[in-house]
């Protein structure tokens, strides 16, 4: 059977390396363990600007309550 993890998160604005917004997702509360220390963040397209950036952060934290990470059995199935 599939394992899955949940956990709490939060949307926020970031700039990448590159100068670009991106919108990065925050443990609220205890971390998803399975992701260990990494980071998870959502790529946006070019035309993007951070005022459009900013308003869909808002929303997705209006809409969005949590990340859930799921696992396959060990023979590579996905019930559960």
């Amino acid at each position: 059977m599939a394992r899955t993890e949940r956990g709490q998160c939060r949307f926020t604005l970031k700039e990448g390396a590159d100068g670009r917004p991106f919108i990065a997702l925050e443990p609220l509360g205890r971390a998803i363990e399975a992701l260990g220390d990494a980071s998870l963040g959502l790529t946006l397209r070019d035309s993007v600007n951070y005022a459009h950036a900013q308003q869909t952060a808002e929303i997705l934290n209006d809409q969005v309550t949590g990340l859930s990470v799921t696992f396959p059995d060990k023979k590579g199935g996905w019930v559960g």
